[in-house]
C-alpha cells in the first residue's frame, strides 16, 4: 500500500486550487490514492471519519486515524496520502462565515493546526459536520445563522484541542479592530494591495492605517504582506515544479530579481537552493 502511495505522490508534484469557495461534504476512497499538492482559496477544515491517512505538510508526515482533523488557512499547501479504504469530512469556508472573534482565537500568524480528538468529542464534532452539510443542501430558515454557529463550535474545539505550542489563544484585543482588513489582506494577498487601497477598505487614512497596523498586529504592514507572500512562495519551491518567475507572480511580486532578492534575505538561501537533492 505504502509504495503505491509513494509513486503516486511523484506523479501528483502539481498544485490544485480549490475554485468554489465553501462546500461542506463528505466523501470515501475505496482504494490507495495519493492526491494532488493543493492549496484552498479559504479556511478548510478536513476530518478523518474513518480508514487512516497520511498528511504531508512541510516535508513531513503526520499519521491520520478516525477523529483526526487538520485545519489549513489561505497559503498552506498540503497533500492527503490514502494507503487504505477512508472517508473524509470536507468544510470549506470563507472567513466571514463565522464571526470575528472565532477568527480572532486563531491569531495572526495562522499556523496549519492538527488535532486529533476523543471518542467524547469526536461523536459530536461528527454529528456537527453533518448536520453543518445536511443545512448547506437545504433552503431551511436561518440556514445561514446554524451553518456560522456550528462552523464557530468546531473552530473553537479544534483551536481548543491544539498544542498549547501551536497557537496563540491570548491576543490584544485591539487586535479584533484590525481583524477585518488581515482577513482581506490574507484572502487577495496574491492581488495588488496598494496603501490606498488599503485604506479605502480599513476606512481609515494612510498614515492613520500604517501606525494602527504596526501597534495592533506587531509589525508594519508592508512587512506582514511580504511576509505572506514570501511564506507562499516557499511553499511553492518545496511543493512545486512551477518556475521561479512563475512562482514570483503567482506569489504577488512583480519583478523576478526583486523577489529573488527578498527571498534569500528572508531565507538565507536563493529559491532553486531549496530545490537542490
Amino acid at each position: 500500500m505504502r509504495q503505491v502511495a509513494e509513486t503516486n505522490v511523484k506523479m501528483n508534484n502539481k498544485i490544485l486550487h480549490e475554485g468554489e469557495k465553501t462546500h461542506f461534504y463528505e466523501d470515501s476512497c475505496h482504494f490507495p490514492n495519493a492526491g494532488v499538492i493543493h492549496s484552498h482559496d479559504c479556511i478548510c477544515i478536513e476530518i478523518l471519519v474513518s480508514g487512516k491517512a497520511i498528511n504531508r505538510m512541510h516535508n513531513s508526515d503526520t499519521v491520520m486515524t478516525p477523529g483526526s482533523a487538520v485545519m489549513l488557512s489561505q497559503i498552506d499547501f498540503h497533500q492527503v496520502i490514502i494507503p487504505e479504504k477512508s472517508s473524509f469530512i470536507y468544510l470549506a469556508f470563507d472567513e466571514n462565515m463565522i464571526p470575528g472573534n472565532i477568527n480572532a482565537l486563531w491569531g495572526v500568524d495562522r499556523h496549519p493546526v492538527t488535532v486529533h480528538f476523543d471518542a467524547s468529542d469526536f461523536r459530536h464534532i461528527l454529528y456537527l459536520s453533518r448536520e453543518l452539510i445536511a443545512e448547506s443542501n437545504s433552503n431551511n430558515k436561518y440556514r445561514d445563522e446554524v451553518i456560522s454557529s456550528a462552523l464557530s463550535f468546531i473552530v473553537a474545539k479544534i483551536l481548543r484541542a491544539a498544542p498549547e505550542n501551536s497557537i496563540v489563544l491570548e491576543r490584544d484585543t485591539r487586535i479584533n479592530d484590525m481583524l477585518d482588513l488581515l482577513t482581506y489582506i490574507r484572502c487577495h494577498f496574491k492581488e495588488k494591495l496598494t496603501l490606498g487601497k488599503l485604506s479605502k477598505i480599513a476606512n481609515f487614512s494612510p498614515n492613520y492605517l500604517c501606525s494602527a497596523f504596526k501597534k495592533n498586529v506587531g509589525v508594519s504592514l508592508r512587512y506582514h504582506l511580504q511576509t505572506l507572500r514570501l511564506n507562499y512562495a516557499l511553499n511553492l519551491v518545496k511543493m512545486t515544479d512551477m518556475s521561479i518567475s512563475e512562482i514570483c507572480h503567482e506569489s504577488g511580486f512583480e519583478s523576478v530579481s526583486h523577489f529573488s532578492k527578498i527571498f534569500k534575505e528572508t531565507f538565507g538561501n536563493s529559491p532553486s537552493y531549496y530545490r537542490m537533492d
